[in-house]
């Protein structure tokens, strides 16, 4: 099985003034049980409402990133051959930043 440790932080520490910004950054680390990092995972974000979605493969450190995500809920799906995948939501709706 697939364990995730995601996270998220607000793109308007970046750039804009809180006030006006109404997307985030949404990060991440993928391990295996050992808290081994697991490269070249398949990560998926998306909203069926919306429409939006995204889609990358972790790097060789187990890391991701996804920019410009609009405030929403999210469903967050993982894969890797040889592994359960793992999915689980997250909304990003505030300005503070959260790592889950």
């Amino acid at each position: 099985m697939v364990k995730m440790r995601l996270g998220f932080i607000l793109s308007a520490l970046l750039t804009l003034p809180l006030a006006a910004q109404s997307t985030a950054t949404l990060f991440g680390l993928v391990t295996d049980q050992s808290g081994s990092a697991i490269p070249g995972a398949t990560v998926r974000v998306s909203n069926s409402m919306t429409g939006f979605s995204g889609q990358q493969a972790t790097a060789n450190d187990g890391q991701f990133q996804f920019v410009n995500v609009p405030f929403q809920t999210y469903t967050i799906r993982i894969e890797k051959a040889g592994f359960d995948p793992s999915e689980r939501s997250i909304s990003l709706r505030s300005n503070i930043p959260f790592r889950l």
